[in-house]
Parts: C-alpha cells; structure tokens; sequence
C-alpha cells in the first residue's frame, strides 16, 4: 500500500486551484477506532456515514464521537454534507452531552451559535463559495482525487478559528519519525 502523507497549512498567499471533493467517494460506514498512548487505551472514536437527504437533495449523514477516559471527555460532531461535493448544510458540536455549536450553512452565509460558559453567541459570516467545513478532515481529505505531487487548496470555516484554508500536498513517501510521539 502507498503511503501518503498530506503537509498542511493555513495558506496565506495565492494557493492552488480549490477542486472540490467528490462526495460519491463515500460509502455508508460504522466504524470504531481505539485512542492510545504508549499502548494503553485512552478512548474510543466512533464515526459513522449514512445515505440522507436534506431539503429534498442528497446528503450525508457524518457523526464522529469521541470519548475519552470513561467519559471524562466525550465530543460529538455531527454533519451534514451535499453528497455530491462534501459542502457542509449543517454542523452541531456536543461537549459532555451539552450543545457546543450549532451551524447552518447557506446562500453564501455560517449562521448559528456557539456557547461558551453558559452564553449562547450569534455566529453570522459571510463564506466565499465554496467553503467546507473545518472539523471534518478526513472525510474530506479522502474524498480528492489523491496521487503523488498533487496540490489541493480547500477553504474552510472553523467555528474557533473562523475561515481559513488548507493547503494539502500528497507525497507517496511518508517518514515512521513524523508518528512517533
């Protein structure tokens, strides 16, 4: 199997030409990941991708659910995405079972809110189109026409960074040095 590794970056200059991922990549899916440390479990990913429609057009239905040290810490994201391209129509954030943020996205604008102790704030942006949403990388990222030396620049909006891009280089060598912890 080619390894890849994609370098990323929050481009700030002229980046490459933005090509959109092709949502009919996806295919529905559950699957559970194990997080450790020096080989002993921490917790646990679960993400799940389901067939949907949303206002009558094709989607998907994107959850990833993390906990981590017996519920210490559990976050679920969950998305949902045109199928044809992976654009976000909407994102919710839970932290420990409590909405975090709530987004909407469409006719060039994020709507929503993000609550931060307690205190609901209005989240109101005005999005380049297109723009993906920046808490679902690797959905994303393996939904592009990926081979060796390509460049893709893929904007996104981020709900504690707000809009950026990626930069993403796909080499078919990958050093061991770069996952060691």
């Amino acid at each position: 199997m080619i390894a890849m590794m994609m370098a990323l970056a929050a481009a700030q200059a002229a980046a490459p030409m933005v090509v959109k991922p092709d949502g009919h990549k996806l295919k529905p899916a559950d699957q559970c990941f194990v997080i450790a440390r020096g080989g002993q479990a921490m917790g646990l990913t679960r993400q799940t991708i389901k067939a949907t429609t949303a206002g009558g057009k094709p989607a998907w239905d994107v959850v990833v659910h993390q906990r981590i040290g017996d519920g210490k810490f559990d976050m679920r994201d969950h998305f949902v995405l045109s199928r044809k391209d992976l654009l976000p129509i909407s994102f919710d954030n839970r932290r420990n079972g409590e909405e975090h943020v709530r987004l909407r996205y469409a006719d060039g604008r994020i709507t929503g809110t993000r609550t931060d102790k307690g205190v609901a704030i209005p989240i109101d942006v005005t999005a380049p189109a297109p723009v993906w949403e920046g808490n679902l990388w690797g959905v994303a990222f393996g939904a592009l026409p990926l081979k060796d030396g390509a460049t893709f620049d893929l904007p996104y909006y981020q709900y504690d960074q707000g809009l950026s891009r990626f930069t993403l280089t796909v080499k078919v060598t990958c050093s061991p040095k770069l996952y060691q912890s």
